[in-house]
């Protein structure tokens, strides 16, 4: 059997049976006398758990007792009061293993040299916590204005920040195989040690390793094995990512890249081929925005086409401030010129940020859009970006396609 075949197989179903599997379930009528839950989730002092009869609670915990993805906490309903902010978890206990009570300690580490860096400035905390260590402390309004933007996916850890570091170690003058050994040593101790659980940083990182043991042992890289490796892993490792849209805005905007743009290609170069080509970005935002455009719509009830027009601007001073958070991330923050220039960075993202309208390029969709046309479109999509060996068809297809896609979303 083809092996690209047996993992499209694989991955089609463990797909339909993490979906029948963990359906939500409602909590409110649940009764027992203690329950174990997982953290999924954490937003500030909320938290999503996943108890073991796969019921989800969204909770307040208390600050001084805090909760953090992957712990595993022991509760009852009696612990529960309503609050005016929703569930508040007043009494609960938290049991960690080995790993994430050393990954928690090291986060909290790196976090506190950080904050101490950036000098108070509320932008800046927010743009590092969310591109350094993976945190979302962006007001609902920011968050809104990402989304109309378009420029949501900068501000979440994924592809672009494994491009940019292996980018880095590419410069180290040394043997090539002790390269790749301390790009390794390094993406683990970001993934595990730094972050917490995330659907497109385990992308990026399985993708990005199967890459290395290549490299190391001489062996063809084929991106699209890659992806559905890592796509397998997840699954099977966070089963619950399969109802996240995250999860599948990121997988189906790095299947359409790999599609269009050839599944030889390696991260780096995909990285130069979608941000740094002649066409400034515009050809791989369409080829993103038609593949996950449906989705969007549906979840969200309209089209951006921020990323057409400002895309790029933010591209750019997103992989500045990732090169020099970089830099401060390995010397913990010790060097004053490099922490001012993060901060400085942090600034000129957020006075674009403030200056741009984001209501002139809004689009909105049909207020119902059934979830089989939203799926038949994305298909579609896919099937497009893998049509003609010619780019240059591709892309005529494409543009043709999205006009017609935004037509049908729209209601015309």
């Amino acid at each position: 059997m083809n092996p690209l075949f047996f993992l499209f197989v694989v991955a089609g179903l463990l797909t339909f049976w993490n979906f029948f599997l963990y359906w939500p379930k409602s909590s409110i009528n649940y009764f027992s006398q203690k329950i174990h839950a997982q953290v999924i989730s954490v937003s500030y002092n909320y938290a999503i758990l996943l108890d073991e009869n796969k019921r989800k609670w969204r909770v307040i915990f208390n600050k001084k007792n805090p909760l953090y993805p992957g712990d595993i906490v022991e509760f009852s309903r009696k612990n529960l009061r309503m609050y005016y902010k929703g569930i508040l978890l007043y009494s609960y206990k938290v049991k960690r293993s080995f790993l994430q009570s050393l990954r928690i300690k090291i986060h909290n580490f790196l976090k506190k040299r950080f904050l101490k860096a950036t000098k108070r400035n509320k932008f800046a905390i927010k743009l590092g916590s969310a591109l350094i260590f993976g945190e979302n402390w962006f007001s609902k309004k920011e968050r809104n204005k990402f989304a109309r933007l378009g420029i949501y996916h900068l501000i979440v850890i994924s592809g672009m920040h494994f491009g940019i570091f292996l980018m880095f170690f590419y410069l180290i003058p040394v043997v090539r195989k002790i390269r790749w050994f301390l790009a390794g040593a390094f993406f683990i101790f970001f993934s595990f040690f730094l972050l917490f659980p995330k659907a497109p940083l385990y992308r990026a990182f399985i993708s990005v390793f199967l890459f290395l043991i290549a490299m190391i042992f001489e062996k063809p890289y084929h991106s699209l094995k890659a992806l559905l490796v890592a796509y397998i892993f997840s699954l099977i490792l966070y089963p619950y990512w399969v109802f996240n849209i995250g999860f599948w805005l990121s997988y189906l905007a790095s299947l359409s890249l790999i599609l269009y743009f050839g599944s030889t290609r390696t991260p780096e170069e995909n990285f130069y081929m979608n941000f740094l080509s002649k066409s400034l970005g515009i050809e791989a935002s369409l080829v993103v925005s038609t593949a996950i455009a449906p989705l969007l719509a549906y979840t969200f009830k309209y089209i951006s086409f921020g990323s057409f027009l400002y895309g790029l601007i933010f591209t750019l001073i997103t992989q500045l401030f990732l090169l020099v958070a970089f830099l401060n991330l390995l010397t913990f923050w010790s060097f004053p010129f490099l922490c001012n220039l993060q901060i400085n960075i942090s600034e000129v993202f957020h006075y674009f940020l403030k200056s741009l309208s984001n209501d002139n390029f809004i689009l909105k969709t049909s207020p119902k859009i059934p979830l089989i046309e939203v799926i038949v479109l994305i298909a579609l999509a896919l099937a497009i970006t893998s049509l003609s060996n010619s780019r240059r068809k591709k892309f005529i297809y494409l543009a043709a396609f999205f006009c017609f896609e935004i037509a049908v979303l729209v209601g015309f």
